[in-house]
């Protein structure tokens, strides 16, 4: 049941939605590096602030994750 909500959902959305969402994964892959820096104090990632990192990681998650989370009211569109 859950398998099928996902994938329906997964279904509208389109190429432009998919390359947000890895946009995202890859920004908050460099905050989990930038948090490493901060625990273990090694630098891999020297170039922007955490801050930064996360920023982008939201903005580029906002239209993907509103699409997918989005009622079906009007199935058409």
């Amino acid at each position: 049941m859950c398998c099928n909500f996902c994938s329906d959902r997964i279904k509208k959305l389109c190429c432009c939605d998919i390359a947000c969402i890895k946009l995202a994964v890859i920004f908050f892959t460099f905050v989990l590096v930038k948090g490493v820096r901060i625990v273990w104090n090694v630098d891999i990632l020297n170039s922007l602030s955490i801050w930064w990192w996360l920023v982008l990681m939201i903005i580029f998650s906002i239209k993907p994750i509103y699409k997918f989370f989005k009622s079906q009211a009007n199935p058409e569109v």
